[in-house]
């Protein structure tokens, strides 16, 4: 079951720093762009569910 609590930014920035990924390598991983990985970690915004349940999940498998 996911988590549906927001998940912002800043904390987004966090749970990557603490996997030890980079934005670029966050997203190669996700295939996405590191400037979209940028927007998603801006302070004050709030994380898409299912981007903030990919984000939440590296806790689990780290970097």
């Amino acid at each position: 079951m996911s988590d549906t609590r927001p998940l912002y930014g800043e904390d987004a920035a966090a749970l990557r720093k603490k996997a030890g990924f980079t934005q670029q390598q966050l997203a190669d991983r996700w295939g996405l762009s590191r400037a979209q990985i940028g927007r998603y970690e801006k302070t004050g915004q709030i994380v898409p569910p299912k981007v903030a349940d990919a984000y939440r999940g590296l806790a689990v498998v780290g970097g």
